[in-house]
C-alpha cells in the first residue's frame, strides 16, 4: 500500500501520479482522495492525500526507487536539503506490504492524514463494508468519490475507473488484489 500526496497543483499531480503508477505497475487500487493541511511542514498549500493498492514482484527498495523517479518526473527535487519540508508535486510512500494479517490502519497510515484513506482501502480488501467518506473529500471530475480500481486502456489512451470492479469482475476485486 502506497501513502500519495501532493501540495502543487495537487488535483492534477493526483492524476499524473495514478497515470503514472499505472504504467509502472498496472492496475492500481485507489481510496478516496482528501484535501489536507499540511503537516510536519510551513506552508498555506493544502494537500490532496490518498492511499493506493499496487501489485509488484518487486523488492519494497526497488518499489521505492520506481516510486522516487515518479516524484522526480513530476518535479519533486529530493537533493534539496529542506525537500521532507517543502511543498511538492508528488510524495509516494511505501506504507504496507501486502497481503498482510490484520493490518491495524493506525499502525499502517504512519500518520493521521493517510488514516482514512487507509481504513477504506483495508476495508475493500478484506471485503468489509467501506467507511463513509471522511470530511475534506477532493471530488475530481476524472474519479469517482469511493474507493475504485483504475487501469489504462490502451486501445484509446484512456484511463478507465470502475467502482468495486476492475476488468470486468463485478462486485469484488480483480484477482490482482485479492489476498492469497
Amino acid at each position: 500500500m502506497l501513502g500519495i500526496g501532493s501540495n502543487i497543483d495537487p488535483e492534477a499531480n493526483s492524476i499524473r501520479i495514478l497515470a503514472r503508477l499505472i504504467e509502472k505497475f498496472g492496475p492500481v487500487l485507489v481510496s478516496r482522495l482528501y484535501y489536507t493541511t499540511p503537516s510536519g511542514m510551513v506552508s498555506d498549500r493544502r494537500f490532496v492525500n490518498f492511499c493506493a493498492v499496487i501489485r509488484t514482484e518487486l523488492a519494497p527498495e526497488a518499489c521505492k526507487s520506481v516510486c522516487v523517479a515518479i516524484e522526480a518526473a513530476l518535479g519533486r527535487d529530493r537533493s534539496a536539503p529542506d525537500c521532507k519540508v517543502s511543498d511538492r508535486p508528488a510524495d509516494i510512500d511505501l506504507l504496507l506490504r501486502l497481503p498482510s494479517r490484520n493490518p491495524d490502519p493506525r499502525d499502517v497510515a504512519g500518520a493521521d492524514y493517510l488514516l482514512q484513506p487507509t481504513r477504506e482501502l483495508l476495508a475493500l480488501l478484506k471485503g468489509d463494508d467501506v467507511p463513509a467518506a471522511g470530511e475534506r473529500l477532493c471530488l475530481l471530475r476524472k474519479l469517482p468519490d469511493a474507493p475504485a480500481t483504475i487501469d489504462r486502456d490502451d486501445r484509446g489512451c484512456l484511463v478507465v475507473v470502475g467502482e468495486d470492479r476492475l476488468g470486468g469482475e463485478r462486485d469484488g476485486l480483480h484477482a490482482a488484489f485479492r489476498a492469497e
